[in-house]
């Protein structure tokens, strides 16, 4: 199903002859049925993880996570999100490759979590599953 959103489409323009840039923000009031979406989650959650594997120490959901979505051609931030209780989030974008930066969002260094690459296409919402590490050992 299509978004009634505007997608958002940062660029950078060189503004004088000195050099100087602005970063200016496109809207586009065409409907955008393209994004990323995704599940977070936290492991390990027990000290030692037992053999077989005890269902109590899976990986959890990681709840309010601060998602940042940069365009991966120009490092600017295009989208932000924060996961729901059950560690999913998704964010409308227009087509384009993307780096998607999950983070506590009390600004805590854990979990620490990995960095994805994502390749939106017209149409299409691309799925990904971002591990984050609890530290736990």
């Amino acid at each position: 199903t299509g978004s009634t959103l505007p997608a958002r489409q940062a660029l950078m323009i060189p503004a004088t002859p000195t050099n100087e840039s602005v970063i200016v923000v496109v809207e586009s009031t065409v409907p955008v049925a393209s994004g990323v979406t995704g599940y977070i989650h936290v492991g390990p959650t027990c000290p030692v993880e037992p053999f077989p594997p005890d269902p109590n120490c899976a990986d959890k959901p990681f709840a309010n996570a601060k998602v940042i979505i940069r365009s991966k051609a120009n490092g600017f931030i295009v989208g932000q999100a924060v996961s729901d209780v059950n560690g999913h989030f998704r964010v409308t974008l227009i087509a384009d490759t993307y780096t998607i930066d999950v983070s506590s969002a009390n600004g805590s260094s854990l979990p620490r979590c990995e960095t994805k690459k994502a390749t939106v296409k017209s149409d299409q919402f691309t799925s990904v599953d971002v591990s984050c590490d609890s530290g736990i050992r």
